[in-house]
């Protein structure tokens, strides 16, 4: 196998019955999705894309991914979380004199800088898409190079999983036009003269899991017709730009399963169903006009007649014939009803989501929350997917060198993700409503009676908000600073106004001092 090309590991690792299911999943929702190419890949013009019968699986799918993207990719808040550990925290105060909370700030930053990036160059439309490519095939690889984010289907690349579901090999197949092509490869597609210079030329990018020592990297390289374009890159394993992700893998498989495979029965029965609705309707709108045998009516003239133009015959020789059964038609339409809100309820159709700019950060928890337990645990797998390796790539793009250090070994970095992430802003939520249960059980406590310890009642209140106190309130050492820092200002103030100075010109000195 390691003697093979990357074209002839492409077609090994392709399962055509995958693919030929995967099509069909297609076409009941988004059927450019996943379209039948056939023999159409290397010709101009677009790929000819059959229509199902109904729109509801696009409607319901398009929702989906939309609502999904909101919730992955927040416009309010980063959607990931760099936690410092305890060494870089050291390295940090030993070596570069920055205190803990600095660092924090500085992380936060990067973040920020890293998820603005993200929207750059459409990619968030291509976040979209892959989505969209998720939920239908359940497998979607996406390319993050230069800023510029690129998502394909499993009619782009072919792939090899372990047990566990780790990938271990993968071929992405790309057509590039010849004259698009770097000079210094062109010679490699082994074009004739005078070929057209926009023929397609595939490129194959094979994107292998190598174990080295004890860690794991990902070895990338390309060839064009068997031949290759030079030595292959190694990259660090969140830190490859080519990353596959799946929406559900059982053990053992190497593609993924979508979330259309899960409701295939319900599908399927939608599209028969609204073929059928369809075919009975035309044919519920088609008249022919009955003419009785041996009537002397002109048919021709009736064919031809203007409306209100006169057309001698009689009338009892001439009778409309319509087929249909109004009562059919509403049946066939209540059941396809009936299917539309049982998958509504799968693609979380009715659920609310207002506009991304004005989504709070709860609402946000809280709609994660109900895509997690709608979905089935997708939403985390999905983070760990998709969250975790681009917020590597973003972090390497706008600090190379904070993503070098890391490389190198000299940082180590926990990188939060998902629901956790998202939570990030529950101690503002649990401070806020402490405060709001301490501003009426206090002043009440004081008016039962004197003996309430109005600090030992703060205390139990945010202990049982679950707010942590070392990291909300001074420790005895700093709090009595404070309180010998004041007593000294307080003695200064009152040693010069002992001297005879008035208190309105002790006040200005200890001003300007």
């Amino acid at each position: 196998m390691n003697n093979q090309t990357h074209e002839a590991l492409f077609e090994e690792y392709k399962d055509g019955r995958t693919l030929d299911k995967l099509q069909k999943y297609a076409l009941w929702t988004i059927s450019s999705a996943f379209p039948d190419t056939g023999n159409q890949r290397n010709l101009q013009g677009d790929i000819s894309v059959e229509q199902d019968y109904q729109s509801i699986g696009a409607i319901l799918v398009n929702y989906l991914a939309a609502k999904l993207a909101g919730l992955l990719f927040p416009v309010t808040q980063s959607f990931f979380k760099i936690q410092p550990t305890p060494v870089l925290l050291s390295l940090a105060s030993q070596q570069f004199g920055v205190e803990a909370k600095e660092v924090q700030n500085r992380l936060i930053k990067l973040e920020n800088e890293a998820c603005a990036a993200l929207y750059k160059n459409a990619s968030y439309a291509q976040l979209v898409q892959m989505l969209r490519y998720l939920i239908i095939t359940g497998n979607a690889m996406f390319k993050r190079i230069d800023g510029r984010l690129t998502v394909y289907s499993l009619r782009n690349y072919s792939q090899l999983r372990d047990n566990e579901g780790n990938l271990l090999d993968a071929i992405l197949r790309e057509s590039w036009a010849y004259n698009s092509l770097p000079e210094s490869v062109r010679p490699l597609a082994n074009l004739p003269v005078g070929a057209d210079e926009f023929a397609p030329i595939d490129v194959y990018t094979r994107i292998k899991r190598v174990r080295k020592a004890d860690k794991t990297v990902y070895e990338v390289s390309q060839e064009i017709g068997g031949k290759s374009l030079g030595k292959a890159s190694e990259y660090p394993e969140h830190l490859c730009p080519y990353q596959t992700v799946v929406w559900n893998i059982i053990n053992g498989d190497s593609n993924g399963r979508g979330l259309v495979e899960d409701h295939a029965g319900d599908f399927a029965k939608l599209s028969d169903l609204s073929r059928a609705l369809a075919v009975y309707e035309i044919n519920s709108c088609r008249v022919v006009n009955l003419v009785k045998p041996g009537a002397t009516v002109d048919i021709e003239a009736l064919n031809t007649a203007y409306c209100g133009e006169f057309v001698q015959g009689d009338p009892g020789n001439i009778n409309a014939l319509e087929s249909g059964d109004a009562q059919k038609i509403q049946q066939l339409a209540s059941e396809i009803q009936a299917i539309f809100q049982r998958l509504a309820m799968a693609f979380m159709y009715q659920g609310n989501t207002r506009d991304a700019e004005r989504v709070t950060a709860e609402e946000l928890r809280l709609n994660a929350q109900e895509a997690e337990n709608a979905l089935g645990g997708q939403y985390s797998q999905l983070s760990q997917g998709i969250h975790l390796p681009l917020s590597h790539l973003l972090c390497m793009e706008v600090s190379p060198n904070f993503i070098t250090a890391l490389v190198a070994g000299e940082l180590t970095l926990d990188v939060i993700t998902g629901l956790p992430a998202l939570g990030r802003s529950t101690v503002v939520t649990q401070l806020l409503q402490a405060i709001q249960e301490l501003s009426l059980i206090i002043p009440a406590m004081k008016q039962l009676s004197p003996r309430f310890d109005t600090e030992a009642v703060i205390d139990t209140v945010l202990q049982a908000r679950g707010v942590n106190l070392d990291d909300t309130m001074f420790s005895a050492e700093e709090l009595q600073a404070q309180q010998d820092e004041m007593q000294a200002q307080q003695a200064q103030q009152q040693a010069m106004m002992g001297g005879g100075a008035s208190p309105e010109v002790a006040q200005t000195i200890q001003g300007i001092i």
